[in-house]
């Protein structure tokens, strides 16, 4: 019972304990429940979250992609550009590179144009500026041909034929000489007459007609000119072997006079001397420079030259005889000679220096000239040191010209054409009374080694034939 007793006051607390664990258990499943709707709401929510971050980045996505689509066009248009730009640029690169290897040829060609043309003015300006000193020579008589200088003298000349009863008459002034030393007489022939060895004369000799050998020793320069010939016609200096064999093989046709050359200064002596004269006189000295230009760094030899008065009416001549080539620029202060030759026929300048005949000098030529028989009137072409040499008489002479030589002084620009044409006057008239003086007697030294009849001979005459020639 007491144990009974004591159940029955227990059973409350046991109830109230079961009852608490009931509730306790109930509680916990409720929790736990709960604990499980909590974590299912967070997975919900972590899903929603993630769902909706999906959706978002699906609408930034969209957005984007429908950003893309709006701007794609103008990307298109712009790549199109891009693509249109890029061509182009290749397009005109492969211009530019086309044109940079073009470009040397097209300024080639424009330079060779420019240059064409720059030539073409050139060339013309030297045309009409050489024709205008072509047609100064015709006031300016010392650049006139021979036949219309002569021309005015020939009324003159016709009188002294009628005068003398003969047209040839003045072949006879030089007896010795074939044809008076009109034409055609031989240089070498009459340069033996004067060299007596003594240095008057620079040594010399013959190179026949056919023969292109030179001789076997020769000391250069040289000069080479033919046997027969006048006013410098084939006149060469040649200064080493090469010039000398060339210049033979283009003259093998005719007889040639190589001839050492001489120094100095160059004259033109004229000579006269009447058979009954005991001496001669020098009627005529001409001084032959050889003009030059002087460069200034700028203009060629040409430019100079037409830049010149005198020397532009010979423009054809010295671009002719000048040994470089016109179109050179030659430098500044540099001198240029344009000929080489005493020839006036071949642009040397001739001076009048009549002012320089001494007593000396006219023995010294009066001496030389009697060296040849028969002569009495021509022109010695001579080289001397310098003035003073000349008035002392020491000269070498280069050759002797008859009676077709002229006094060269008349070339001289101050001579007037009246003076010119008085000292032609005066020559003539010598040579027409000289050859009426052996005409009348006919034993005078000539050519010939005969005489058809003796006299006492003119003081310097030798007993030889009469010449040959018309009467």
């Amino acid at each position: 019972m007491r144990v009974i007793l004591k159940s029955a006051k227990a059973a409350p607390a046991r109830l109230q304990a079961s009852r608490n664990s009931a509730c306790i258990q109930s509680r916990s499943e409720s929790v736990l429940r709960f604990l499980k709707s909590a974590k299912a709401a967070s997975a919900r929510l972590q899903t929603w979250r993630n769902s909706a971050c999906i959706q978002s980045r699906s609408e930034s996505v969209l957005r984007v992609i429908l950003k893309s689509a709006k701007a794609a066009p103008a990307r298109l248009q712009a790549s199109r550009n891009s693509a249109c730009i890029q061509s182009r640029s290749e397009s005109v690169l492969r211009v530019i590179l086309k044109s940079a290897k073009a470009a040397p040829a097209r300024l080639q060609a424009s330079r060779n144009s420019g240059c064409v043309q720059s030539r073409s003015v050139s060339v013309l300006r030297v045309f009409l500026k050489s024709r205008w000193g072509k047609l100064q020579r015709l006031w300016r008589w010392e650049f006139w041909p021979v036949w219309l200088a002569y021309l005015p003298l020939v009324p003159y000349l016709v009188w002294l034929a009628i005068r003398q009863r003969s047209a040839t008459v003045f072949m006879l002034a030089n007896p010795g000489i074939p044809g008076g030393g009109l034409t055609g007489e031989s240089k070498s022939a009459i340069l033996r007459h004067l060299d007596h060895g003594d240095g008057v004369v620079p040594a010399f000799a013959v190179v026949p007609a056919g023969d292109a050998c030179p001789p076997a020793s020769v000391q250069f320069p040289v000069v080479l000119k033919p046997d027969r010939g006048e006013r410098g016609r084939g006149v060469r200096i040649l200064r080493n072997t090469h010039e000398l064999q060339a210049a033979l093989e283009q003259t093998r046709d005719v007889d040639r006079i190589l001839q050492q050359y001489a120094g100095g200064l160059e004259f033109g002596l004229f000579y006269i001397r009447h058979p009954h004269q005991p001496r001669g006189c020098v009627v005529s000295i001409v001084e032959k420079t050889f003009p030059s230009v002087t460069g200034d760094g700028l203009a060629s030899i040409g430019e100079l030259v037409l830049r010149d008065s005198r020397a532009v009416c010979l423009y054809d001549t010295y671009r002719r005889e000048c040994a470089r080539d016109f179109d050179t620029v030659p430098a500044e202060g540099e001198s240029v000679p344009l000929v080489e030759i005493g020839s006036h026929c071949r642009g040397a300048v001739f001076v009048d220096r009549r002012s320089l005949v001494t007593p000396q000098l006219e023995a010294a030529v009066d001496r030389i000239a009697r060296r040849h028989p028969g002569f009495h009137l021509g022109r010695f072409d001579v080289r001397a040191e310098s003035e003073l040499h000349l008035q002392q008489g020491r000269f070498r002479v280069l050759e002797l010209n008859g009676v077709a030589a002229e006094p060269g002084h008349i070339y001289d620009p101050s001579v007037s054409l009246p003076d010119a044409y008085r000292a032609l006057a005066r020559q003539w008239a010598a040579a027409f009374a000289i050859g009426a003086w052996y005409r009348a007697w006919p034993q005078v030294p000539a050519s010939g080694s005969t005489s058809r009849r003796t006299r006492t001979s003119s003081p310097g005459a030798e007993s030889t034939s009469k010449p040959a020639v018309a009467i």
